[in-house]
């Protein structure tokens, strides 16, 4: 037992020193909960006065275990010369490492986003074994410990499990024990024991059902009642939409309902045993019987008392190890918790326990088959000194004719099927070489992995890593941070490519069920890159989004890059001309003038084309033709710059106003008629042309004129 400064990590060296006058040392471990660590030392110690808040004490959890480290979070005053010292497990420290939001959909993608959406420091590493398929999700940020359990929708209550803290490693495993085999009997080694039946979550029947989108169906007797006779009603209700791809018919969904509610144990009270017994492992007769009586955290171990009428099988929920005398103080069974700090998750909200084994406990139950129940004969092989070289294990008790064969020398360990000259297509080599058909892990950390094809279990998602093909099912996401910790999201499937920046905000192209290519983008750049160059060849395009129209833009890649050719204008104008920017036909004009307005032309008349469709042989003959006179008013200016001219006079209003010739740079400015007069202003620049003498030249719609 070391002590630490509070940021340590490794444990490679021995810290302050060896905490030996300690007078008391025990740690406390229960399944899935409390991980502690209490020590009574001396205020006259070597280390007394090292002992402060945070540092770390490092020490055995349990018989044979790795030892780990607790953090200490309170040390009380004196009292007869002893202080305690209170310190609790490193992975308390997880309730600081916070989570920010994020969803998963089985507990090994759960698990694996725990590092991955961490805030603060981190130091901690997760794996799971477990392949259960369920949603889970971080909707407001919180703390790393609060998600692994004792929160409703904590990876314990979606997922289930046993967790076990080693370090600065988590594991979420199916099961953390196993049976191996001890037995707690009257008379051997049973102390004490209370046997307790809770009803608390007892039902007696369950409410089936099946729905898929907007179909439902439930039996016409509606609940299933379990098998018992029971002094009161108390239904559940089970949703079975899982069970069946397709609707089920009653008989289905009636069976389907009584096999679940025998294989969960519905109607049967729960059954709690409170168990005090001596582990024979520690005492002097079953010494050398250790192996086979040792038990740890999450065991199932059998518990027989005759005359109370108990023969079952309970699980280990709780151990408190003396660290000084390196054995349990006590170990309890019992009916096992279901999540961290003491939260008993009900019927209703624990997870359904239909098998779900993974690839790795599948190969971990086949290796054990494998070795309990293996056989053969050890041979030692010699050389002609006599000396040891080898030893073999052989399927029959002949080194010739043995055809399985493990052999284990300096060279390595392997196994053959074809005899004891091999080949040996499973081995462990001296040179670091591992040859197997076949190998499965839980993690497999590696710098380089050199493969042929990657394979998912089912089948699903293949990488041929030699030909650079993929084929993958569902659909390939990427999620990034920004350095303004916010996530980006892409994600590409057979519906096409988005990107996602917020809940609101998607873009990218992809197809709508009609099939329809869809462009969603804030901007398009297309462009040429030359190979040689680190800048933009040739020309770039791009468009964008001004808020009211789409623009197009073309920049040349000329010395200054300055020239810019706007396309957005000539589109708004196509737009605005509709049809008739592409026919060029005057009855796809709208709001488009009759000839029978001009008061020359019937609809039905022909017009020439000579002299610009006038039909005319002079100029003259093209304005009488076309049903126009010209008038020129030389007159004087008023004091405000302006000319009035009597339209009674001519018979129709001015249709245009020439500019005036008397000065250069004057320009007009024609009124509507008013009281049978037209006013026209005459300007010189800006200003007004006061009481000056000016011509003008005036057409008006009617019949040819002349005049001054």
């Amino acid at each position: 037992m070391r002590l630490y400064e509070a940021n340590e990590t490794k444990f490679d060296h021995n810290g302050f020193g060896f905490l030996s006058e300690a007078t008391e040392a025990q740690v406390t471990e229960e399944r899935n909960g409390a991980f502690e660590l209490t020590m009574q030392y001396p205020s006259k110690g070597a280390l007394f006065s090292e002992l402060k808040h945070r540092r770390l004490i490092y020490c055995p959890a349990h018989p044979g275990g790795t030892p780990q480290p607790f953090r200490i979070y309170r040390i009380t005053k004196p009292m007869g010369g002893l202080v305690t010292v209170y310190a609790e497990h490193i992975s308390y420290d997880l309730s600081g490492v916070m989570l920010s939001r994020f969803s998963a959909g089985s507990a090994a993608e759960a698990v694996s986003k725990l590092s991955q959406y961490a805030v603060g420091n981190n130091l901690f590493t997760f794996f799971t074994d477990k392949s259960t398929k369920a949603g889970f999700q971080v909707k407001v940020p919180a703390s790393i410990r609060s998600k692994l359990g004792g929160s409703e929708g904590s990876l314990l209550d979606v997922y289930g499990g046993e967790y076990v803290f080693d370090g600065f490693t988590v594991k979420l495993l199916n099961t953390r024990g196993e049976n191996r085999g001890v037995s707690i009997l009257y008379g051997k080694n049973l102390t004490d024991l209370t046997q307790e039946e809770n009803i608390q979550s007892v039902y007696t029947g369950v409410y089936p059902y099946w729905v898929k989108e907007d179909d439902y169906f439930e039996l016409p007797e509606k609940t299933v009642n379990a098998e018992g006779t029971f002094g009161f009603t108390r239904f559940m209700p089970l949703d079975m939409s899982q069970d069946f791809e397709q609707k089920p018919s009653a008989e289905q969904l009636r069976a389907k309902a009584q096999e679940y509610m025998k294989s969960n144990k519905i109607g049967v009270p729960k059954v709690s045993l409170t168990v005090g017994f001596f582990p024979l492992e520690q005492s002097e007769e079953y010494k050398d019987l250790a192996l086979f009586e040792t038990v740890y955290l999450c065991d199932t171990v059998n518990v027989e008392f005759p005359e109370l009428g108990v023969s079952a099988t309970a699980k280990v929920v709780k151990t408190v190890y003396d660290v000084l005398q390196k054995r349990y103080s006590s170990i309890e069974l019992g009916d096992a918790k279901s999540n961290i700090a003491d939260t008993i998750v009900k019927q209703e909200q624990e997870i359904q326990k239909k098998p779900s084994y993974s690839a790795l406990e599948e190969a971990i139950n086949n290796a054990t088959n494998w070795i309990t129940n293996g056989g053969g004969y050890i041979v030692a092989v010699k050389d002609e000194a006599g000396n040891w070289k080898e030893i073999v294990s052989l399927d029959v008790n002949n080194l010739q004719q043995a055809k399985k064969v493990w052999r284990w020398n300096n060279g390595g360990f392997g196994f053959s099927s074809t005899g004891y000259n091999g080949p040996y297509r499973l081995a462990i080599t001296q040179d670091g070489a591992i040859v197997a058909d076949f190998i499965t892990t839980g993690t497999l950390t590696a710098n380089i992995i050199k493969a042929g094809i990657l394979k998912s279990l089912n089948g699903a998602t293949e990488i041929n890593m030699e030909t650079g093909v993929a084929k993958l099912t569902g659909s390939l996401r990427t999620e990034t941070r920004t350095s303004e910790g916010k996530t980006v999201y892409s994600n590409l499937d057979s519906g096409g490519l988005t990107i996602q920046r917020n809940e609101d905000q998607v873009r990218g192209v992809y197809t709508n069920p009609s099939n329809d290519v869809i462009g969603n983008l804030d901007r398009l750049y297309i462009a040429k890159k030359e190979s040689s160059k680190s800048k933009w060849g040739d020309a770039m395009i791009f468009a964008e989004h001004d808020g009211k129209d789409t623009v197009i833009k073309m920049y040349a890649d000329t010395a200054e890059r300055k020239l810019a050719v706007s396309l957005g204008k000539l589109m708004k104008w196509f737009a605005d001309l509709k049809t008739v920017a592409f026919s060029g036909s005057y009855n796809d004009l709208s709001n488009k003038p009759t000839a029978a307005s001009l008061g020359v032309f019937a609809k039905t008349d022909i017009i020439p084309i000579a002299n610009g469709g006038t039909g005319a042989k002079s100029t003259n003959d093209a304005r009488k033709n076309l049903g126009l006179m010209c008038r020129t008013v030389v007159s004087t200016t008023d004091a405000n710059g302006m000319v009035t001219i009597p339209v009674s006079e001519y018979g129709s209003s001015p249709v245009y106003a020439m500019a005036c010739h008397t000065f250069q740079g004057t320009s007009l400015r024609i009124g509507d008629p008013i009281a049978g007069k037209v006013q026209v202003i005459v300007f010189n620049g800006t200003e007004r042309l006061k009481n000056t003498s000016v011509r003008i030249n005036l057409i008006y719609g009617g019949n040819w004129i002349v005049g001054t």
